[in-house]
């Protein structure tokens, strides 16, 4: 079958090249070269070889040098511009992820583990937001220096005559200027946001840290106290036993004294007794 396959193949190439030959023309390296029967409308004219030296002249070169410099540079605009507004839509995010966990912290100050949990998120997130920081100045920086070349190469396509180039230009410029404010304008509002949270939880956590010292140290105060407490019993307590004593030796002598009148009382009742 193989073989019966082959010699089908062999001859249609043996057919293809008759038919070539008839129609005065044949192969030569893979490419189709006329050989006979050409008719006039095949050939081509040396007139169409000819350099074209309008297209060779200073204007035009400088023309076509500057549309090509206006699409490089709308290329690189186009692409910083689009790396830029990302880079700024994360910052955005992780601006308003802080802005959460800075809240979440003033609801478990004071609460041991819970506490440590949202501090680690939040040092996390900082450095998260200061990567993300880094790269938008870096392409920010790209960006202006991209806006500088489209600015400029439109203007070198306005003077060499290639005027939809400078225009296309123009409006390419305010398209990227126009979506860089309005995103700009949000990531203001976001760090506006930010700074105040910031200054609610520095304002609440003094309070807290102030009132938490207070306590300490009234408990630090009522611990003393309680220290101190029986030492001062003590003294009270031979101050009360000394009181103690002299009332009772003032009690004793009041005693004794009524003890002495009546013995004195019954010593003259005896002498009147016995004189009379």
């Amino acid at each position: 079958m193989f073989r019966h396959f082959r010699y089908l193949s062999r001859f249609v190439r043996l057919c293809g090249r008759c038919q070539a030959i008839i129609m005065g023309r044949y192969f030569v390296g893979g490419m189709l070269i006329s050989a006979a029967g050409v008719s006039v409308n095949d050939t081509y004219s040396y007139a169409k070889l000819e350099v074209n030296k309008e297209q060779l002249s200073d204007s035009y070169l400088t023309k076509m040098a500057s549309v090509q410099a206006v699409n490089s540079s709308t290329a690189l605009l186009t692409q910083s511009l689009s790396i830029l507004l990302d880079v700024m839509d994360r910052y955005v995010d992780l601006l308003s992820v802080l802005v959460q966990l800075m809240e979440l912290q003033l609801q478990v100050f004071g609460s041991g583990s819970q506490e440590d949990q949202v501090w680690d998120a939040i040092m996390d997130t900082r450095k998260q937001i200061s990567d993300c920081k880094a790269k938008k100045l870096e392409f920010d920086a790209i960006f202006s220096s991209a806006e500088i070349a489209l600015q400029a190469s439109g203007e070198a396509a306005h003077i060499t005559g290639a005027v939809y180039a400078g225009i296309a230009a123009n409006e390419h410029l305010f398209s990227a200027t126009t979506q860089l404010k309005h995103r700009q304008s949000i990531v203001e509002e976001a760090e506006i946001e930010l700074h105040r949270v910031e200054a609610k939880c520095i304002k609440k956590l003094g309070k807290k840290d102030k009132q938490t010292k207070s306590e300490a140290s009234s408990v630090v105060r009522e611990d003393d106290l309680l220290s101190e407490s029986p030492k001062l019993s003590d003294h009270q307590k031979g101050t009360t036993n000394h009181n103690n004593s002299n009332n009772q030796s003032d009690e004793n002598d009041i005693i004794l004294g009524d003890i002495f009148e009546d013995e004195a009382y019954t010593e003259n009742a005896e002498e009147d007794f016995s004189s009379k």
